[in-house]
């Protein structure tokens, strides 16, 4: 567990030296689909904190609440690190899942209360104002299929997470007090757009 700490340490300072240049920018959001619990056995609440870098790329945080409203009383907390390519300048994605670590809490936690997980996502952004961008994406959970025993045990906590889940962020572009304005393709514009 200290290991998994200290590479993901190592991986946010990575990516912190050019932070202070141009083309940089981070956004907060939430997945606005907690409404599938309405035909589903567990309530969803989703936040993802994205640091967007220059040339399409982007470290994805999310964080998940995952709370079982079927049979038993089990909680769960989802956290993990993606890393986001945007190839194309419409607004199509990819993010690559790097880990994701899921933490049972409750009475009928499993007994292996610490799991390791992966998952990929393909979606679009699509801006609707300078700051707030919608970003529907379907996430698929396991697609090589390498962690059936850690599913199992997921599924054994929560009920069957699905292979595929659709989800539709709400960001908000957070300015930070000392960047320089940051130049990033506009998707509505085609061309440099100068954010401050």
């Amino acid at each position: 567990m200290r290991m998994l700490h200290r590479w993901l340490c190592l991986l946010v300072l990575g990516f912190a030296p050019p932070l202070w240049g141009a083309g940089y920018s981070i956004s907060a959001g939430v997945d606005v689909m907690a409404l599938d619990a309405l035909w589903q056995d567990q309530l969803t609440l989703r936040a993802d904190l994205v640091l967007h870098m220059p040339d399409g790329f982007g470290l994805r945080l999310p964080v998940t609440w995952i709370r079982s409203l079927g049979f038993n009383e089990t909680d769960a907390l989802r956290y993990g690190a993606m890393v986001d390519y945007h190839p194309f300048d419409c607004g199509f994605f990819l993010s690559l899942g790097l880990f994701e670590s899921v933490r049972f809490f409750g009475s009928d936690k499993p007994a292996e209360d610490h799991i390791y997980l992966h998952s990929v996502a393909v979606g679009w952004t699509i801006p609707l104002t300078k700051h707030l961008r919608i970003e529907p994406k379907l996430l698929c959970l396991d697609p090589s299929g390498v962690f059936a025993s850690e599913e199992a045990s997921y599924e054994e906590a929560l009920g069957d997470p699905g292979r595929f889940r659709f989800s539709c962020d709400l960001l908000v572009e957070c300015p930070v007090p000392g960047w320089k304005g940051n130049k990033r393709k506009s998707v509505e514009s085609g061309g440099e757009e100068e954010r401050r």
